[in-house]
């Protein structure tokens, strides 16, 4: 019934709050995967040869950077569609 009065009352921001929460868990998931992919690059370097290709952990601490940032605004962005989204139901 809630969900039937939300997509009533605000259509357009009904849509917007859903694509932003399914954005947001994509991006929690690309945070845990560029982190697995960061820590299998440094175990490789450091467990195989004994030394380490800092070029690409460089990289990978750049990119999980990059998606936290992305991750966060999202998380953001969501947070401001809901209450925009209550306001226009009152």
């Amino acid at each position: 019934r809630v969900i039937h009065l939300l997509r009533q009352s605000a259509p357009a921001m009904s849509v917007a709050v859903t694509i932003l929460a399914i954005l947001e868990a994509i991006a929690s998931l690309g945070v845990l995967y560029v982190i697995k992919l960061m820590v299998d690059t440094i175990s490789a370097e450091f467990g195989a040869s004994g030394g380490s290709d800092l070029q690409t952990i460089f990289v990978l601490l750049g990119l999980v950077g990059t998606v936290v940032i992305l991750s966060v605004l999202l998380q953001s962005m969501s947070n401001i569609s809901r209450v925009r989204q209550g306001l226009l139901i009152l």
